[in-house]
C-alpha cells in the first residue's frame, strides 16, 4: 500500500519558543485510510496540519506528502501541490458568503489545473452538482448564496469544495464542532462515502474523543508527540 503522509523525526519550534511544540518520531498514513487525529486545544493540531499542507515548513526529510519531501520544494511548488492534491475543510468553512453554493464549490478548480484535468470526462459544474446532491443539498439550495444556508448546509458545501477534482488527501479541521450529534454522525458518514468513491485519504482532526469509534484508526496526538504540545503547558 502506498504512503500518503509520512513524518520522520519531525521537530517544529515557533520562533522565540524555548521548547518544540511538535516532536514526532514517526507517523505514516497510507493512501485511502480514514484517520481521526485527536488532541486538546493548544496541543499543536493546527500547526501539524499546516506542516502537512505545506503552509509551514520543517527540516529536510521530516514531512513527505504523496512522495514529495515538502522541505525540498519551493513555496510555489508547495502551493501547487496543496491546490491540486489536498482538499481542506476548515472549521469556519471559509465560504464566500454572497456566492452561491455551486460557485463556492467550482471555485476550487480555478487555481488547480490537475483537479480540472481529473474532471476531463465531465464538466466541473456537473461534478460539483453531483457532489452537492450526494451530500444532501437540493438543486434550489445549490443556487442559494452561502450566507442563506444553515450551518449544516454550509458544512456540506465546504466538503464538496474540498472533494471536487478527487484530491489525494482531505484534511478536515474540526469541521463538526458546530453540529449536534445526529447531524455530526450523518456528515461523517457522508464524508466517508465520498472519500471511498474517490479513493481519497481522510485526515480528520478534532478535540472530541467521542468521534473515535466512528473511524477505523484513531490517533491521540499526545501519544505520538513528545514536544511541549503533548503536555499541558
Amino acid at each position: 500500500m502506498s504512503t500518503c503522509v509520512e513524518l520522520k523525526q519531525l521537530q517544529f519550534t515557533w520562533p522565540g519558543a524555548q521548547l518544540p511544540l511538535l516532536s514526532i518520531p514517526e507517523l505514516t498514513i497510507n493512501r485511502g485510510e480514514r484517520i481521526l487525529l485527536r488532541g486538546a486545544s493548544g496541543s499543536g493540531k493546527s500547526t501539524l496540519l499546516g506542516l502537512i499542507a505545506g503552509i509551514h515548513t520543517s527540516g529536510p526529510g521530516q514531512v513527505k506528502v504523496l512522495g514529495e519531501d515538502l522541505a525540498s520544494l519551493s513555496q510555489h511548488h508547495r502551493d501547487r501541490l496543496r491546490a491540486n492534491d489536498i482538499g481542506y475543510i476548515f472549521q469556519q468553512f471559509n465560504l464566500l458568503p454572497y456566492l452561491s453554493a455551486m460557485a463556492n464549490v467550482t471555485l476550487a478548480c480555478q487555481f488547480a489545473p490537475a483537479r480540472r484535468k481529473r474532471l476531463a470526462q465531465q464538466s466541473i459544474t456537473a461534478e460539483a452538482e453531483n457532489l452537492l446532491t450526494r451530500l444532501g443539498l437540493t438543486s434550489a439550495q445549490q443556487r442559494q448564496p452561502a450566507h442563506q444556508l444553515s450551518v449544516g448546509q454550509q458544512q456540506r458545501v465546504a466538503a464538496a469544495r474540498a472533494l471536487l477534482g478527487s484530491p489525494a488527501l482531505i484534511i478536515a479541521d474540526e469541521p463538526t464542532s458546530a453540529l449536534d450529534q445526529a447531524h455530526r454522525d450523518d456528515f461523517i458518514q457522508l464524508l466517508f462515502e465520498a472519500c471511498d468513491a474517490q479513493q481519497t485519504t481522510l485526515l480528520f482532526v478534532t478535540h472530541d474523543a467521542t468521534l473515535a469509534p466512528l473511524f477505523p484508526r484513531s490517533i491521540e496526538l499526545s501519544d505520538i508527540n513528545h514536544g511541549s504540545g503533548g503536555r499541558d503547558v
